[in-house]
């Protein structure tokens, strides 16, 4: 993906918590990413994703949402060629060094501890797209 800027980015949200969704949303406004290039869904997005014909550049994934874990969730989105070079980003409490461990191991491509750091959130994806992983809380 190189240098893209996070403006540029189309960003798909996947958080049931409607809080840190309304949180990543306005921050990305902030940073010039256009409402049209921002999709958000409560749950599982794969099943409404059959209809959407994006290619997605990062993608927020919360750990836990009902029905289905955010882990699951991944290994599906990568099976998908959309997401083959997307970024995605495990949104999660669970930031023991273990879970952690798991995050990295599966693929993701670094995480942001909740509650969401609005001061750090820009810095997070940043670095993420210029290649970096953010495996510290």
């Amino acid at each position: 993906m190189g240098k893209k800027e996070i403006a540029d980015c189309t960003v798909l949200i996947v958080e049931d918590d409607e809080n840190n969704r309304i949180v990543i949303e306005r921050l990305l406004k902030i940073h010039k990413v256009k409402q049209e290039n921002i999709y958000v869904f409560e749950k599982d997005p794969l099943p409404q994703m059959l209809t959407l014909k994006r290619n997605f550049d990062i993608v927020f994934l919360d750990i836990q949402i009902p029905d289905k874990d955010g882990i699951s969730i991944f290994k599906e989105l990568k099976e998908d060629p959309r997401f083959l070079n997307s970024k995605i980003i495990a949104l999660t409490a669970n930031v023991m060094k273990q879970d952690v461990a798991q995050y990295k191991s599966v693929g993701f491509h670094g995480f942001i501890p909740k509650p969401i750091d609005a001061y750090s959130l820009k810095d997070t994806i940043t670095a993420i797209l210029d290649e970096s992983y953010i495996w510290q809380v």
